[in-house]
C-alpha cells in the first residue's frame, strides 16, 4: 500500500469516528474535526505519480467540509459534508 493510500485510509477512519462521535458528544467531535482538518492541511510526501490526484482529493475534501459554516454542532449539512468527503477519499484511494 502506498503512502497516499495509507494517509487516505487514516483520514477516512478518522472521519468515520467523527461522524459517530457527533451522535454522542458534539464538543469532542468538533475538536476531533479541527484536528483532522489541521492534519489534512499538512504537506504529505507521496510519489510523483500519485501527488496530483492525492493533493486534489485532500483539497476537495477540505473544501467540502469547510462549506459548512457551523462545525461545532451536529447538523444534517455537516454530516452530509463529512460523508461526502469520506466517500470521495474512498474512491480516490481505490484509484491509487
Amino acid at each position: 500500500m502506498s503512502v497516499a493510500q495509507e494517509k487516505l485510509g487514516l483520514y477516512i477512519g478518522r472521519l468515520e469516528k467523527i461522524i459517530i462521535e457527533f451522535n454522542f458528544n458534539e464538543d469532542s467531535a468538533a475538536k476531533l474535526l479541527e484536528e483532522l482538518k489541521a492534519d489534512m492541511g499538512k504537506k504529505v510526501v507521496v510519489s510523483p505519480d500519485e501527488k496530483e490526484l492525492f493533493e486534489a482529493c485532500i483539497y476537495n475534501a477540505l473544501a467540502t467540509i469547510n462549506t459548512v459554516l457551523e462545525q461545532g454542532k451536529k447538523s444534517t449539512q455537516l454530516l452530509m459534508s463529512l460523508t461526502e468527503a469520506k466517500e470521495e477519499m474512498k474512491a480516490i484511494m481505490e484509484l491509487l
